[in-house]
């Protein structure tokens, strides 16, 4: 990866490796093929499920079209950063004929995506936190179990802070994350039986 780049000029100064995209064929069948045998579960869960949960039925078939249209791009999590890749050889991702490498330009932005009030993106200060970003969504009041909110970092990858990071130590995220509060079971009505994950 790192010859790639410098074959290619190197980073401009607004490029942001954190958000680097590298994508392959191979994993793109993986993923597609993955990802149809959980929207499959998922239907079959469906049809299961008895007349009298037709609100949930439909709130989950709902869940399965949107699904249904979401196709898997292949891609690879890695760490593009060149100084990174020139301390630590190791990360140095080994690509393949096929493969395509995207840097996006610094994101300054934080969106926060929730099921309350309001979605929205926030410009992106150094010295606020997750708790801050959703305050600012009007989302704070309605978080009663801050182990459910989960943040997508820039480069893909998905992290979610245990209870001790809210109670005693403000949680920072890099510019281009997304804060995502997701929909309780509860508000779902969803019966205890099909709540096992």
């Amino acid at each position: 990866l790192s010859s790639v780049i410098k074959r290619a000029g190197g980073l401009s100064s607004t490029a942001y490796p954190l958000g680097a995209v590298v994508t392959r064929l191979s994993e793109k069948i993986r993923q597609i093929e993955s990802h149809n045998n959980k929207i499959n579960i998922l239907s079959n869960l469906i049809e299961n499920l008895p007349e009298e949960q037709g609100n949930l039925k439909s709130r989950l078939k709902l869940f399965v079209n949107i699904g249904v249209k979401y196709q898997p791009i292949g891609r690879i999590y890695v760490d593009a950063d060149p100084d990174v890749l020139q301390m630590k050889p190791e990360k140095d991702f080994l690509l393949m004929s096929g493969d395509t490498v995207f840097m996006p330009n610094r994101s300054y932005l934080v969106n926060v995506r929730s099921d309350v009030l309001m979605s929205s993106a926030y410009q992106y200060k150094p010295d606020l936190n997750v708790n801050d970003y959703i305050a600012l969504a009007g989302s704070h009041q309605k978080v009663s179990n801050p182990d459910d909110v989960f943040i997508i970092y820039p480069n893909g990858l998905l992290h979610q802070p245990s209870l001790s990071y809210w109670n005693y130590q403000p949680y920072k995220i890099p510019p281009g994350s997304t804060v995502v509060i997701p929909k309780s079971y509860d508000s779902m009505n969803v019966p205890e039986n099909i709540q096992t994950r």
